[in-house]
């Protein structure tokens, strides 16, 4: 009984691979020198996580330098407001040269959202709801950085 099981549910097994491979995504466009070619909705997707992904940098690197001015002036998180004058010495590249009026500026041109220090929290900034709400960031997830 078992040879006649066994040659059955081999097939049907082989038949269902075939059947696997048969199957093709859809043929990718290349240019003329064989590149990929990307349409222009993944183009758009990918830049968004990239633009994403250099705001939560931002936010992290702001993160460190209120944490580097709160060590070194012996400050204790007690729900008071960050002294951005104080912090912008020690942010780094284009987030030190964004602070403007006293607001520090996202990529996209909105203000970040600063926090107090708050003693049950390391997160000191969070991005701005405007940011947030843009179509392009509407389906990525912020984590510690989402407006709160």
């Amino acid at each position: 009984m078992l040879r006649r099981i066994f040659p059955w549910t081999m097939l049907a097994l082989l038949l269902s691979l075939v059947g696997l491979s048969c199957r093709r995504n859809p043929p990718q466009k290349t240019d003329e020198q064989g590149h990929l070619i990307i349409d222009d909705a993944l183009k758009t997707e990918q830049n968004s996580i990239v633009v994403q992904q250099q705001i939560i940098q931002e936010m992290k690197g702001f993160d460190e330098a209120v944490e580097r001015w709160m060590a070194e002036e012996g400050i204790q998180p007690e729900n008071q407001a960050i002294d951005l004058a104080q912090v912008a010495s020690r942010l780094k590249g284009r987030l030190a040269e964004s602070l403007k009026d006293g607001r520090l500026i996202d990529p996209v041109g909105n203000s970040y959202v600063i926090l107090a220090l708050d003693p049950s929290s390391n997160v000191r900034i969070t991005v701005s709801p405007a940011t947030a709400a843009r179509a392009e960031f509407k389906e990525l997830n912020w984590g510690e950085y989402a407006p709160r």
